[in-house]
């Protein structure tokens, strides 16, 4: 989805006002959605948890499954979202960071000035005083929370790769009796044999830095494709129908 991301200030938007996301409609062709480790735990009850590659770097990155195809989102609703846990990449929308004009090194708070949010309804940015008001107060520390946690993902992630306990997983999910399987390529996750070789130094390093449950709710989360296979059939079942 193109972006036009601008950058706030209480001068040139001081009249405009952001809309609740309430169907989340930003997210509804998303089939995979980047993750932060601090959100597998909660999300892991809903969502299969994978990693992919990048083919240009070849570095990893941990993502959740919303869907089975590209363009597939099977937890969209427009009424509302198909799951208790909303990722925190689809609930930023309409805000994002970019690099500041005046301070290179800087980040500045910026709103989607294209999305359907933004207009002269809802939620003011700005006090009469152009003061900020208390909802932008909590979007910036949302925006900011997520930012801070960014460098840890990145790191977690890197390390799983040096250990060298991911391996890449082909799935094939049977939609319905005597249909075709769909097979699935491309993701990868922790090799639980692999996992178990390490040595105990290895191992005791995982728990100080806190990625044992990160991981074990990722493997935990992998119990969630069915659950998806389940909603695609039973989509697909309402279409034909």
């Amino acid at each position: 989805m193109s972006t036009n991301l601008v950058a706030i200030d209480n001068t040139t938007h001081k009249d405009t006002k952001v809309k609740p996301n309430a169907t989340f409609e930003n997210a509804k062709n998303m089939h995979l959605c980047l993750m932060q480790i601090h959100e597998f735990i909660g999300a892991s009850a809903e969502y299969p948890l994978v990693f992919i590659k990048d083919p240009e770097s070849g570095e990893f990155r941990g993502v959740a499954m919303m869907g089975l195809v590209p363009g597939e989102n099977l937890f969209y609703n427009a009424e509302k979202w198909q799951a208790e846990y909303v990722p925190n990449v689809v609930r930023l929308h309409p805000w994002g960071l970019q690099q500041s004009e005046t301070a290179p090194k800087e980040l500045s708070l910026s709103l989607d000035m294209d999305s359907a949010l933004v207009g002269e309804e809802g939620t003011a940015l700005y006090d009469s005083e152009g003061a900020d008001s208390e909802y932008l107060k909590n979007v910036k520390d949302f925006v900011g929370r997520v930012h801070g946690q960014t460098p840890v993902t990145i790191a977690f992630v890197k390390h799983m790769a040096e250990l060298d306990i991911l391996s890449p997983k082909s799935l094939s999910v049977s939609l319905s009796d005597g249909a075709k399987p769909l097979n699935i390529d491309g993701i990868y996750a922790v090799n639980p044999e692999a996992l178990d070789k390490l040595s105990d130094e290895v191992y005791l390093d995982l728990r100080k830095r806190n990625y044992l449950p990160v991981i074990y709710a990722h493997l935990a989360s992998l119990n969630q494709i069915g659950k998806l296979a389940r909603r695609k059939a039973s989509a697909e079942g309402m279409s034909n129908t």
